[in-house]
């Protein structure tokens, strides 16, 4: 029993300290701007910046507005709820988010 123990809290030390390189600033990618309305689409908007935090959280400011919510990640997919319950995702390229909602792409700031 206490072998199991042992070997539990070593998982979940490991588990606990991975790094989320998601972590970060990205900014829309100026060539592919595309906000999504429920007008429809409305092409070469200004730059719009999307935060991803420690603790799961989301920031999200677009045009005049400031849209927070959570997120998960799932291998190459991330998750956003938006607190109003809107879900969209993004593919995971690189340093790049490719979404299905706001922009085609968001670019991570070093």
């Amino acid at each position: 029993m206490k072998k199991f123990l042992i070997l539990f809290g070593c998982l979940f030390l490991i588990t606990g300290c991975e790094k989320n390189e998601l972590i970060g600033e990205y900014v829309a990618d100026g060539t592919q701007d595309v906000l999504i309305t429920e007008d429809g689409p409305k092409e070469n908007v200004e730059a719009y910046n999307l935060e991803l935090k420690k603790d799961k959280t989301f920031v999200l400011e677009v045009l005049e507005d400031t849209i927070t919510g959570k997120y998960q990640v799932d291998e190459k997919k991330v998750t956003m709820q938006q607190d109003d319950g809107t879900v969209w995702s993004c593919d995971i390229k690189e340093d790049n988010l490719n979404c299905d909602l706001y922009a085609s792409q968001f670019v991570k700031q070093k």
